[in-house]
């Protein structure tokens, strides 16, 4: 019986509850017959009518047919138990499709002699200039909306620049990365000749305010964040200690910090969409490691003629990389590359063999 014998029972307690004592019994087996599409078996009628139950003549205007009454009751079943996975969180819809939007980046603007910010789509096409220069370090907020700069953020189409307050009890404030919910910024604040401020700050997104000092370096060195945790509640980012940098994490209730790499890294840490992995840049190779320090692993990048790489990110949809790579080719030049995560297929984005370019990171397109 299984599914079939589960409807009829239902068909049989709905009735009875409604039934009514002057309409012959042999409708009930009419209706089962419709819901089963086959003809009952003579145990099965015998059985269904040991119940006093008949369909009931409540209606609207016209009586319904019997297919239409079997149609309606299996309606009526089938939405109790889509209502009830729905409320238990049994039946849940699939997340949208994260999809992959513009790579933006800096490029060194020689009539300027400094950086602006350009965007460019993941297959090369569409690039533009989005803040003309001087501005560095560019990072897309998590909506795909804006871009923070070092101090400020943007909308995407270059409207709307705002710059914030660029000092903090002593420290500059530089560059900012973007917290997952796009209501706060991790800055880098930095002072040459007085090192004891340097360290990262946290800050209002919409407006620069409510400044607040979340490490001290305490090495004669900087901190330089790098991404937030997709729970918001750790920040990957390098500490240098004005010789070599390390790879570290920092809890953001608490300020607590713990070293993941010691060995020289050339990046300040890129979370994957997941959370599960930490990536940055070692000599010639990508990094990956876990938030606790286990799984450490290396990626080779598929050039046999690297200088060396930087700024790496994960594209939002966690399938690649995005980087700065100088070939020996191209001596201090570098372009924009992706790759996958895996080190296969390697895709050249810009090709600018006089500009440099790097502060690389990928977003989402606008909704």
């Amino acid at each position: 019986m299984n599914a079939q014998r589960d409807v009829e029972l239902f068909l049989r307690a709905q009735f009875e509850s409604t039934a009514d004592a002057t309409v012959l019994d042999g409708q009930i087996d009419a209706v089962l017959s419709a819901t089963a599409r086959r003809r009952q078996q003579p145990a099965w009628l015998a059985a269904l009518r040991s119940y006093p139950m008949t369909t009931t003549t409540r209606s609207f205007g016209r009586p319904l047919s019997t297919p239409a009454w079997a149609l309606l009751m299996i309606l009526a079943f089938l939405f109790v138990i889509t209502a009830v996975g729905v409320t238990t969180g049994t039946l849940r819809l699939p997340p949208a499709p994260v999809v992959n939007g513009p790579i933006v980046f800096g490029r060194y603007v020689p009539a300027a002699d400094d950086m602006g910010v350009f965007a460019v789509r993941p297959d090369g096409s569409g690039e533009h200039l989005v803040i003309p220069s001087p501005v560095g370090c560019p990072q897309v907020s998590p909506d795909g909306t804006q871009v923070a700069f070092a101090f400020g953020v943007v909308n995407v189409d270059g409207t709307h620049r705002r710059m914030f307050p660029g000092t903090f009890q002593g420290a500059t404030l530089g560059c900012s990365r973007w917290s997952p919910d796009g209501q706060r910024l991790a800055v880098e604040g930095f002072n040459d000749n007085d090192r004891k401020v340097n360290g990262i700050y946290l800050a209002d997104a919409a407006d620069g305010g409510h400044v607040s000092r979340l490490t001290t370096n305490g090495v004669n060195g900087y901190d330089i964040p790098g991404d937030w945790s997709p729970d918001g509640q750790h920040i990957a980012f390098a500490r240098n200690n004005g010789y070599s940098s390390g790879l570290w994490v920092v809890d953001v209730a608490d300020g607590a910090t713990r070293r993941l790499v010691d060995m020289t890294v050339n990046g300040v840490g890129s979370w994957s969409p997941d959370g599960q992995w930490i990536a940055t840049v070692v000599g010639r190779d990508f990094v990956m490691v876990h938030p606790d320090g286990s799984g450490y692993h290396t990626i080779e990048i598929p050039v046999t003629q690297v200088d060396s790489a930087a700024d790496l990110s994960f594209s939002p949809d966690g399938t690649r990389f995005v980087f700065a790579l100088k070939s020996l080719d191209n001596g201090d030049v570098a372009d924009i590359y992706t790759m996958k995560i895996d080190g296969t297929d390697l895709v050249q984005i810009t090709k600018t063999p006089s500009d440099n370019e790097e502060f690389v990171d990928w977003g989402i397109d606008p909704k």
